[in-house]
């Protein structure tokens, strides 16, 4: 399995803080009429309390640091109808060991099996999908890279997504089927002539133009398009390595 289905009134809460400040927290919540909607609190400087922002993208700084608080339509944006609106909330995301507080470590879902939250038994957890993050070693690239691709690109990047390009990043997806590899990007080559949307063996900008938008910031240019201002060094190692090691599309 892979999707977990939410009942009606579900509400996912993500918060955000730096250096120990709470910053913001998220909301996703399943309206009466199976909708899901997204809404953003911002918190005040004393982390005492925290108030329901507008519908528009608000910004501000803490301290160093330029933030934006999204709009409820950025949530959309992401959180797609074809990736079923609620994104990492799915089996091979949480099928893996969490550090709990006071240092408690287990599965995330025997931990949620164990709370009465699944109205179904799981059975042998190694029967199911699990990802490896993308800075384990001692797992493959592919394993790295496509675990990495699926968490943070196929919300929007698969059959049903809301983009102008067709290639599908999911995970189960095949290399060959994903149309990247060899394939011109439809959104232009930035002046590399020769450049695919990744080429086998090929990471480098001018032959691999995923991850030469992976590395950049400027506008127009810049994957994901919204909600990060720094380039993901992690993301960026493991799909570069993933690229590396092909020597075909197969």
């Amino acid at each position: 399995g892979g999707k977990l289905e939410f009942p009606i009134g579900a509400v996912l809460i993500k918060s955000f803080e730096i250096d120990g400040q709470m910053l913001e927290t998220r909301f996703m919540y399943r309206h009466d009429d199976g909708k899901w909607a997204g809404y953003t609190y911002g918190w005040n400087d004393e982390g005492t309390d925290a108030t329901l922002l507008g519908p528009a993208l608000e910004s501000r700084t803490v301290g160093t640091v330029y933030w934006d608080f999204p709009s409820r339509e950025n949530c959309l944006a992401c959180h797609q109808e074809a990736a079923g609106r609620v994104l990492g909330l799915e089996v091979p995301q949480l099928n893996g060991l969490f550090v709990y507080p006071g240092d408690l470590r287990a599965n995330q879902l025997r931990t949620l099996e164990h709370l009465g939250l699944l109205d179904k038994t799981l059975g042998n957890l190694a029967e199911l999908p699990s990802f490896v993050s993308p800075d384990d070693k001692k797992a493959t690239p592919a394993a790295r890279a496509r675990a990495y691709l699926h968490s943070n690109c196929s919300h929007c990047h698969r059959p049903g997504g809301v983009t102008e390009v067709s290639i599908d990043l999911r995970y189960q997806t095949k290399l060959s089927d994903m149309r990247i590899c060899n394939v011109a990007p439809s959104k232009g080559n930035y002046s590399y002539e020769d450049g695919k949307i990744i080429t086998p063996g090929a990471p480098e900008f001018e032959f691999s133009i995923m991850l030469f938008r992976m590395s950049k910031l400027a506008q127009n240019v810049r994957m994901p398009s919204i909600g990060s201002s720094v380039v993901d060094e992690l993301g960026v190692e493991a799909v570069s390595d993933w690229v590396k090691s092909l020597d075909s599309c197969n």
